[in-house]
Parts: structure tokens; sequence; C-alpha cells
């Protein structure tokens, strides 16, 4: 601290300096209207057109847990998806009371992921502010960014990849204001965004790796001596060390293994490993290093103006006249990619269109910073104008990579048609079925994997009439079931995910189990299946 403190030689400056307001005015404002939308959309594509995103669904399921299974404790939380989403969607559980569709249709991830759209777009705002751009591009920009297909469907869905934009645009404003003032106030704002970051997805720990790396070399640049490099560098990293270190503890702690958020029974590897990525296109990644960059690049063309901003920072970056602020900035647009490569050539990642959506938040920025360049005179509106119309072009070429490219389409798009189109996804149909089930035979207590499982607690009428994998008895009852639960639930068909039922009692579905006997049965859009326990169980 001392030494980051300590005087520096005059150091050039990056840009025009910021007017003594921290902020812009219209950032409030417009940041309000941009998560009024997306809460209004999130509301009308899950209510209305019944789309309910699983992922983010089975955050609000681990929130409900800690308040509404059997044995509710905060550890119910899990330790496979990053705890901050699910910890401010608890907040809203209790509001079920009053609204039931925050929990019966997984709301309240909308709400949060509204909220962070709209906080996205005030940072956003904010370094273009910082970065001396004028109002009406500022503006356009916002609207422009909170528009943008993706950002909207995450800004609505509950999703956490706009959670994940927000915090880095907090970390790179912090950086860039740290760069240009010397402000130890945001280098530390910085650190701290990259700690909320990485309790909301890992990604923030790569993100975090080059931007460290980034400001390594930026401050030799400018002759910054190296113990003040090194104290920055420990500011930066120190919060992100510290939260990592404590999820690793709590991982210990809890589930006896530092590491089970990644090789655990339900972690991406785990899944993985039951021929869920096992999609032909993906197959033809693993293990090949070039597909997998050439696919990893192919990506950009959702949003396709950071390819060219991209070029213009490289130049930028190592020219005569090179900016100090364009390497920051390449990094953080590198980070996400290089890690979804080395996943995809190691066949961990499902390669869908949300990994690379941070290609978006990137390209906004490195074309602001090209703004800002341009020189300052009359004339400055016109490219000002031409520059907003690329990102709109921008936006239009990400409609089109979501509906109509063959290799862009895998994941998000066909989602994306579907709701243009106003169709209900089916996969919930047999659920219903089953909670409809449940509901009509209040005392019939059933033994489920949560994994699979969660739409079906979280729409029953009465949740402790199933035994679930976070309550404290789940495994005991498993192996020894007589006289303590009436039936198990398991998915018929073969698995694409962990099943605890299956794993413990591998030959269920095909009658090898002479004490499990299926006395019903729900189908559409997968189906599931209830087994009786008979009085010889164990």
């Amino acid at each position: 601290m001392l030494a980051a403190t300590a005087p520096s030689p005059p150091q050039p400056a990056l840009g025009p300096a910021p007017s003594a307001r921290r902020r812009p005015n219209e950032a409030p404002a417009l940041a309000l209207l941009a998560g009024a939308i997306d809460l209004a959309v999130g509301i009308h594509i899950n209510l209305g057109l019944h789309y309910i995103e699983s992922d983010a669904f089975s955050r609000v399921a681990n929130a409900f847990y800690v308040l509404y299974s059997r044995t509710p404790h905060l550890a119910a939380i899990g330790f496979v998806w990053n705890p901050l989403p699910s910890l401010l969607e608890l907040l809203l559980i209790p509001l079920k009371v009053l609204w039931p569709p925050l929990v019966t249709s997984g709301l309240a991830s909308a709400v949060v992921s509204a909220a962070f759209g709209g906080l996205a777009v005030y940072l956003l705002l904010c370094i273009l502010w910082d970065l001396g751009l004028p109002l009406a591009f500022r503006a356009a920009a916002g609207l422009l960014f909170a528009a943008n297909p993706l950002i909207l469907l995450y800004g609505a869905n509950g999703m956490t990849g706009i959670m994940l934009i927000a915090t880095m645009l907090g970390t790179l404003r912090g950086v860039l204001r740290y760069l240009e003032r010397g402000s130890l106030r945001s280098l530390t704002a910085a650190a701290l965004w990259l700690a909320v970051g990485f309790v909301i997805r890992y990604e923030a720990a790569p993100f975090g790796a080059l931007l460290g790396l980034a400001l390594l070399v930026v401050l030799r640049w400018k002759g910054t001596g190296w113990s003040r490099i090194e104290a920055a560098l420990l500011i930066f990293a120190a919060p992100l060390v510290y939260v990592s270190g404590l999820w690793l503890y709590l991982n210990w702690l809890v589930m006896k293994n530092p590491l089970f958020f990644m090789d655990g029974t339900y972690s991406n590897a785990a899944i993985s490993g039951f021929g869920a990525y096992g999609y032909p296109l993906l197959s033809q990644l693993k293990g090949h290093p070039l597909h997998a960059a050439g696919y990893v690049a192919g990506f950009a063309l959702l949003f396709w103006p950071v390819i060219p901003a991209a070029l213009f920072a490289v130049i930028q970056s190592f020219g005569r006249r090179r900016d100090a602020r364009m390497p920051v900035l390449l990094a953080a647009t590198a980070a996400v990619p290089l890690l979804q490569f080395a996943l995809l050539y190691r066949g961990l990642s499902s390669g869908v269109d949300r990994y690379f959506m941070y290609y978006i938040p990137m390209g906004f920025l490195l074309i602001g910073l090209f703004a800002a360049k341009l020189p300052r005179a009359r004339w400055r509106w016109a490219p000002l104008a031409a520059l907003a119309l690329v990102l709109a072009l921008g936006d239009a070429g990400t409609g089109y990579a979501l509906a109509k490219s063959p290799i862009l389409g895998h994941g998000d798009g066909p989602d994306v048609v579907s709701l243009y189109q106003g169709r209900v996804r089916s996969e919930y149909v047999a659920r219903d079925k089953v909670v409809a089930y449940l509901n009509a035979h209040p005392d019939l207590t059933v033994l489920a994997d949560s994994a699979f499982a969660f739409p079906i607690i979280l729409r029953v009428r009465n949740p402790r009439q199933l035994i679930i994998s976070s309550d404290s008895a789940f495994n005991s009852i498993l192996r020894n079931p007589r006289g303590r639960v009436d039936a198990f639930l398991v998915p018929a068909g073969p698995a694409d995910q962990p099943n605890a039922v299956a794993n413990a009692w591998p030959g269920i579905s095909s009658g090898k189990i002479s004490w499990l006997h299926a006395f019903a049965t729900f189908a559409g859009g997968g189906i599931y299946e209830l087994y009786r326990v008979g009085p010889n169980a164990p």
C-alpha cells in the first residue's frame, strides 16, 4: 500500500481529464429504464410464453432449499453453482406468499438479472463518460447495448451472463481510472468488483488473471517502478484470492473435497462424463486446437464490430503512439474466449452462444475508445454518428447470427427463435404432471435427486413431501428406504446428467431391483417414473 501511494514520475495522460462529477447525469435514468425493460420482458417470456431457462430455475431452487426443505440450512445452496445469484434470490424467496411465480416460475432469478442488466448499462455509460464522449453518443451506445438481442435476453431470463458482464465493466472502469489518475480508490473498487464476479461465475478468475497481466505491462510502459507495480497487483488480486480461497475452504468443510465444484458429483466435468456435450460438432473440437480456436474465433460474429475494433486496438497497443488503455481492453476481450478454448479442447464445454456474449460489451468499449480518439472538431458528430450506426448494425448481426447461422445457432439460437414464434417449451410438461400427481396424493413421500427434480420441488404444494439431495438423511434413506419413504422418482431413458437414484440402484428402469415397482409414468418432453418401495427393501 505504501509503495502504491508513493510519489512516482509524471505519467502521460491517457485522455481528456474528466470533470469533477464521478458519473454522467443520464446514467441512473437509462440504467433504471434498461432494468425495467429487462424485468418486463422477463415476466412476459416467463408467464406469457412459459419459457424458463433451466439453469436460472435451478439457482432459484438452490435458494429455496435453504428455507423450505426438510432440513433447512445454508449449505443447501450447493457447491457447484457460484453462490451469489442464489444468495440474492434468497432475499426474494419469502415473498412467494405474496406472488408465488417468484418461486414456482423462477421469476426471482429474472428480478436479479434485470437489476444487473440495469447496472451493466450504468457502468458502461460511466466508462464512456470517463473517455470524454458526448452525451448523445453515450445515450445511443447505452440504449443499443441494452437492446442487443443477447444482452436483452440475459437481462430478462435470470441467467448469470449479464451479472458477470456488469462486474467485468465495474472492474474495467476501476482499472482504467487507476491508470489515468493513479487513484487507489479506483483500483480497490476494481478488485472488489472482480471478487464479486467470482462468486457469480468462475470466468472471473481468468478475466482477472489476464487483466492483471495487462496492468503489469501497461505500468511498465509508463515507467512505473517494480515496487509500485507489485503493490498495485497485490491490491488488485487480494479480494479475488481471498474469496476463491474461502470457496475452496467451504467446499472442503462441507463436501470434504476442496475441488468439489470442479470434479464433484454434479460438476461440469461429471456432466460431460455423461455425454451431455457429445454433439458431433463439439466432438470434432476435442483434442484439436486449431478447430477449437476457429470455433471460438467464429463466435466473434455474435457482435462483428469487435473484430475491426480489436485490430485497431492491437495497432494502437504496439505502434509508435501506443495507447495504454488498449492492452487492458484486449486482455478483457480475450479472457473468457481463451477459457472456452481450453474447455472445448478438453471436451468440457457445451460451447453455446452465451459463453461468448462477452464479445458484445467489449465491442462497445473498443468502439467507444476509438470514438474518444477522434479529433475534437465541429465535424466530429459525423464519425460519431457513423460509429453509433456501426453499433446498431452489430446488434442486427447478433440477431442474425442467433437466428440464421447453422453454427452459431447451437445453444441460444433455437430458444431465441422459439421465443419470437411464441412456442412453449415442452420439457416441463411431464414435470407438471408429476406435480399434479403429488398434489393429489399428499400422503405419498417421495425421494428424488434435486439435480433433475428441482422444477417439481418448487411447484409441488408441500415441498416437504419430497426427500431431496440436500437433506441430511438423503443418502441414508436412498440406501435403506424401507419404512422411511414410499417411492423413488427417476427420469426414464438414457441419462445425460448425474442421477443419485440410478447410480445407487443401477438397473432400476429395466426391473432388476426386485423391491422397486413402477406404478406411475409421466410423459411429455421427457419421461418420469415413480417406483414404489416394496416391503423387502433394505
